[in-house]
């Protein structure tokens, strides 16, 4: 290093440094864009918010019922060399209706952080639910500061007269869950007929012991079964990846489905109280070096959380997701699963730790056991699956694990058609074949002339599609299913012509999908431009995740008209050793010792890095 020159700003090194080492120190290096203006401005000397309560400052709570009382807290920081005098006022209300205000002032020594409790009552409502504000404003010296805090009330909700309803519950605490919401339920040990609904408990599966029942029969017979929360290294053993972090936010997936109707995104984050199924603060083994942090972050605490175990959404089976969260909406706290003549639903949201705190925690839980409940089935009929086309499209159907046989055409018994990419079929008998209630899928064609005179063309720069059809064969589709990681070429489709598609066709996802029915009550047709093999995601590695994705959606589709996957049954069964496992997950996974599974090492990755580490959770 040269002397110092007074006056000069920054190291000088001797030797020559690349250019962008300079820029900081240059007049446009010094410009403040918006990133910097919020930064200083939740970050500056002195600073004022809305907190939780005493107990727990930085609780978040914000749903409540009528004649609860809301204790929050008016933060105030002084972190200048002088003491500074300070002013704050704050207000509840729901646009002109006001609820609560108050005001204050006093002085702030230097560097005191002040927190100053507040409480008013929760207004009465004549809707289900309401949503008001708290406002603050404060100046601490001559800076003045202002912020904000949503919070819902919810009209209490009693329970609807359900079918009968039987429960497996050895912990006993979805029991006492039930029994706090009103709703009646019958215990079962698997002795007598087999029940038409079924809750398994929170962690009644968590231990590994065998079950007294086969869960597997009871669904595939037509039967309606309800798995509560289990542990973590459950999940793992029946071929799942769970999330290592505690979610606080989920996202409801688009459509109107019944268990989740009227609930939000709002809803579905910083639920009251604290979850109490994984260690809120575990010991981790020390690193190398000793300072470094594990591969997904710290878990500090589980105030807050609405679920301790999402589970990624499997790329390769029917499951359908009612609700995502976590990295890139990849995870799900709540999916289903059509199976033989009945549904399966596995809901990993900890509704028995917040039911009681949390009206939008009680409410999703009397919502999901009435969908459960009632929800109209969607039987699957093994044999029903027929695939019209050539070896290659066949290997791709072979790769997602889908249990179908191959054919010439519509057999008497065809409920599901798929048709290759180098196969045609007689219009009018699709058109006949859909009135009767059949579906059709058209597996994705890379040039101009699309299936039943619809037609195609190659776009360039295209970044997947923020458009998701509200379609019963896209349920459980979102945006993070459809758009892609990067720009690429791709084949979507344009127009149509010709007896079917021409009066008929409805395009969405800006041309990856489209649809053709034939009046309410119909089947339809869906030509899907989706195709995971088109992006050569081995040599174009940045497309991995996108191939995912697609897998997923592609697998979802098939699904939603009727196919089955391999690996749909890998969820059933009992013991500390699973069954043989298909596999539910793109094949950049490698298998795993279901026994030795840890938050650390269950999973490999075959043709990738850990693309995870990056994200550090």
């Amino acid at each position: 290093m040269p002397k110092f020159t007074p006056g000069a700003r920054g190291s000088f090194p001797q030797t020559g440094i690349h250019k962008y080492s300079l820029y900081p120190f240059q007049p446009g290096g010094m410009d403040i864009f918006p990133a910097g203006v919020a930064l200083m401005g939740a970050d500056g000397p002195t600073l004022a918010y809305i907190a939780g309560p005493p107990e727990a400052f930085t609780a978040k709570d914000h749903n409540f019922r009528p004649g609860q009382k809301i204790r929050k807290q008016v933060a105030l920081l002084n972190d200048e060399r002088t003491a500074e005098n300070y002013s704050y006022s704050w207000r509840a209300a729901r646009d002109v209706q006001e609820v609560a205000h108050g005001e204050g002032q006093g002085r702030l020594a230097p560097a005191e952080i002040k927190f100053i409790p507040f409480t008013f009552t929760a207004p009465t409502i004549n809707s289900s639910k309401a949503q008001y504000t708290i406002t603050l404003t404060a100046i601490i010296g001559n800076i003045k500061h202002t912020d904000s805090f949503t919070f819902r009330v919810f009209r209490p909700s009693t329970a609807a007269a359900m079918p009968a309803i039987h429960i497996y519950d050895p912990v006993g605490k979805t029991v006492r869950m039930l029994q706090a919401l009103g709703i009646h339920s019958a215990a079962w040990n698997g002795q007598g007929a087999a029940p038409g609904v079924l809750i398994i408990g929170r962690q009644a599966l968590s231990t590994g012991k065998p079950l007294p029942f086969n869960p597997e029969a009871i669904v595939r017979n037509g039967g309606r079964v309800l798995v509560e929360i289990q542990n973590p290294d459950w999940y793992r053993r029946r071929g799942f990846r769970v999330a290592p972090v505690l979610a606080r936010r989920s996202f409801p997936v688009p459509g109107d489905n019944p268990a989740v109707r009227g609930l939000d995104a709002e809803d579905f984050r910083d639920w009251t109280g604290s979850s109490t199924l994984v260690d809120p603060y575990p010991v981790y083994p020390v690193g190398n070096p000793a300072w470094r942090s594990p591969p997904h972050g710290w878990r500090w605490g589980s105030q807050g959380a609405v679920s301790s175990a999402p589970l990624e959404k499997p790329h390769l089976s029917s499951w359908r997701p009612l609700l995502e969260c976590e990295f890139d909406l990849q995870y799900s706290p709540l999916m289903e699963m059509d199976y033989g003549k009945g549904r399966l639903t596995l809901c990993t949201l900890d509704l028995e730790d917040h039911e009681a705190a949390d009206p939008a925690a009680e409410r999703m839980a009397r919502q999901l056991i009435w969908h459960v409940a009632t929800a109209p089935l969607a039987p699957k009929t093994d044999g029903s699956v027929v695939y019209v086309g050539g070896d290659t499209d066949a290997a791709m159907l072979d790769s997602l694990g889908l249990v179908y046989a191959r054919g010439t055409g519509i057999g008497p018994q065809t409920r599901l058609l798929i048709v290759g990419a180098d196969a045609k079929v007689n219009p009018e008998q699709l058109r006949a074949y859909c009135q009767r209630g059949g579906k059709a899928l058209f597996l994705a064609r890379q040039s101009a002339a699309g299936p039943l005179g619809v037609t195609l063309a190659q776009v360039s720069g295209f970044h997947g599609s923020l458009n998701v059809p509200a379609w019963p064969e896209t349920r459980g589709l979102s945006v993070s299913d459809l758009h892609w990681r990067t720009d690429a070429d791709a084949w979507v489709i344009k127009d149509a012509s010709g007896p079917l598609g021409a009066d008929h066709l409805e395009v969405s996802a800006d041309g990856l999908l489209g649809r053709i029915s034939f009046g309410p009550g119909s089947g339809a047709v869906v030509i899907c431009e989706i195709d995971p093999r088109a992006l050569d995601a081995d040599k174009l590695t940045y497309f991995r995740f996108t191939r995912w994705r697609e897998t997923r959606t592609l697998a979802q589709i098939l699904s939603n008209c009727g196919a089955t996957f391999k690996a749909d049954p890998d969820i059933f069964g009992s013991g500390s050793s699973p069954q043989k496992l298909a596999g539910l997950y793109y094949p950049d996974y490698m298998g795993y010792d279901p026994n030795t599974v840890t938050d650390t090492n269950y999973t490999d990755f075959k043709l990738s890095d850990d693309p995870y580490r990056y994200f550090r959770w």
